[in-house]
């Protein structure tokens, strides 16, 4: 069980790391794409969590299970995954043309 407090600490992290990948888009270290990897990971664990109810009120009463929530977060992180797949085709692609001018 996860303590609501940490999902909704949780939720912030996503957040973040999809600005991150969003915003530094022509990073030439490719952290955007590993924040995005990241965000993606931590996005589908959250929304399984919520789903099936292992979130728990910090009291530890009462379990949340919500499934619009659940589906909000799929889709962002479907959405990210594009978006990702996306990064990684355009990284691949730049190098690719750096080594043809060379």
């Amino acid at each position: 069980m996860m303590p609501l407090s940490t999902f909704n600490l949780l939720i912030t992290v996503v957040v973040v790391l999809v600005l991150y990948s969003v915003i530094d888009y022509r990073n030439k270290l490719y952290a955007n794409i590993a924040a995005a990897i990241v965000a993606d990971i931590i996005g589908g664990l959250l929304a399984i969590l919520i789903y099936i109810g292992a979130v728990q009120t910090d009291n530890g009463a009462t379990t949340i299970s919500d499934l619009p929530t659940a589906g909000v977060l799929l889709f962002i992180m479907v959405v990210m995954l594009a978006y990702t797949a996306y990064m990684i085709w355009d990284a691949k692609d730049e190098y690719e043309k750096e080594q043809e001018r060379l």
